[in-house]
């Protein structure tokens, strides 16, 4: 039922977790985030989650993927004859559910919301929670006034996700925040006695400066042999698990990330059949070792380009339709899928490998959208502007003594312009860069260690 909100505003917590709605009718203050994850036993699926940030229209829209499927979601507060409801809308699954707001179901502040929804690969279960960071208690500075105690932060993360090789053994653990000792079990956040920024520090490893304390903290402590990596863990703890990708030790003794090499065989596709390219580790130096070898993100920075036309390009006869020459570059990145925490190991080293493709100028089309299950951001160079797709291995091996290699099938892949010419000589024509000779069908890349 509406409940009686004669004050405004949420005090210090509005810093860290909570929006103030002034005097709404049904709450006064809500997350500012939500967690979103899905469960869906022995589907590849499971465990994904997304982060949604309240909007300025007051709510929450985000979407999750599953398989080839997207979940688009829309959540926000309404109130209908004297109640007040969380109610979650999916257009693509034709999904209206409203939970009601009282004493005895749903909160403002804390809304638990379960509902179920059928993907193609297996059923799953939505469960969408707030989540919070800590507040971290200002500081007197010395004329007396109240700063942050160090850095620029006032909110501070509550869970780490932390990954060690201590003496080669790799180890991964959710540590929680201890507001009295500033420390996440023996990780401690210090203040800068000079510059009052914030430091990360633990016994036997140099401090690192951090400039984000709470959702976006990431940091990596080494001493040059052993590391200690954490980063705020959102919905779920991601660990490296690792894809056996090739690593060498330099004379100082520090591991680092090998190149590899590409080949792409499209026997329909003059353009791209024979291009070959170096695949370069974006973070070589001291990369996250799992179970299985190396975690990274690898990437090409020499695409190759198809050739295309489009249409509009006057001619003579004014009857014809004409050209313009164009071309899109076809992009793609190498990386390694996370393991959620506490989930099983995969027996095959090489079965995280996922490649990520696009094409951003030309209209690509396939059946395996980006399920954002590689950690960290896409690095496709200009292809920003196109959609993403996310490949697993046909085959793969992972060697001890010839190191990795995986192929990639492109042949799902097929160019289709959404929109056609309206009027004129080229009407019907696809409106859009199209390739002049280039199909996909039977196409591959190749993968493999370089030597």
């Amino acid at each position: 039922m509406l409940r009686q909100n004669p004050t405004c505003g949420c005090g210090d917590e509005a810093i860290c977790n909570e929006a103030q709605l002034e005097c709404d009718p049904c709450c006064r203050c809500i997350p500012l985030r939500l967690c979103v994850t899905l469960t869906a036993y022995g589907c590849d699926c499971d465990g994904n989650s997304v982060l949604l940030e309240l909007d300025e229209n007051y709510e929450y829209v985000g979407s999750l993927g599953c398989g080839s499927e997207t979940l688009d979601l829309l959540i926000f507060l309404f109130h209908e004859n004297g109640h007040c409801y969380w109610r979650v809308v999916s257009e693509a699954f034709y999904l209206d559910i409203a939970f009601e707001i009282s004493p005895y179901e749903q909160s403002c502040e804390y809304p638990d919301l379960e509902f179920n929804v059928r993907f193609a690969e297996c059923d799953a279960t939505v469960n969408v929670r707030r989540y919070s960071l800590a507040r971290l208690e200002p500081r007197l500075d010395p004329y007396c006034e109240l700063e942050p105690w160090c850095g620029s932060c006032e909110c501070i993360c509550n869970t780490l996700c932390v990954t060690r090789k201590i003496a080669g053994e790799v180890s991964t653990e959710e540590l929680e925040w201890d507001e009295y000792t500033h420390c996440w079990g023996d990780i401690c956040l210090l203040q800068d006695d000079y510059s009052g920024g914030c430091l990360i520090a633990a016994d036997g490893f140099e401090p690192v400066a951090i400039s984000e304390c709470g959702t976006g903290l990431q940091f990596e402590l080494t001493n040059g042999y052993d590391y200690i990596k954490g980063h705020c863990k959102t919905c779920r703890c991601l660990i490296c698990v690792g894809c056996c990708f090739p690593s060498a030790v330099s004379p100082t003794g520090i591991p680092y990330l090998k190149d590899l090499e590409w080949e792409i065989t499209a026997p329909n596709c003059p353009d791209l059949n024979g291009a070959k390219g170096t695949l370069t580790p974006l973070d070589p130096m001291f990369p996250v070792e799992g179970r299985c070898g190396f975690c990274a993100t690898y990437v090409n920075l020499h695409t190759p380009v198809i050739s295309g036309k489009f249409p509009g390009l006057p001619m003579p006869d004014p009857y014809e339709c004409g050209y313009s020459p164009c071309s899109s570059p076809l992009c793609f990145e190498l990386c390694c899928e996370s393991e959620i925490e506490g989930a099983g190991v995969p027996g095959n080293c090489t079965s995280r490998l996922r490649l990520l493709v696009s094409s951003p100028s030309m209209p690509l089309k396939g059946s395996h959208p980006r399920a954002s299950s590689c950690t960290g951001e896409d690095h496709l160079q200009n292809c920003a502007a196109g959609s993403i797709f996310e490949l697993r291995p046909v085959a793969a091996v992972c060697d001890p003594e010839t190191g990795m290699s995986a192929v990639f099938n492109l042949a799902g892949f097929s160019f289709d312009c959404d929109t056609e010419v309206q009027t004129g000589p080229c009407e019907g024509e696809p409106d859009c860069c199209m390739p002049m000779n280039c199909s996909l069908a039977g196409a591959t890349i190749s993968i493999s260690v370089k030597p």
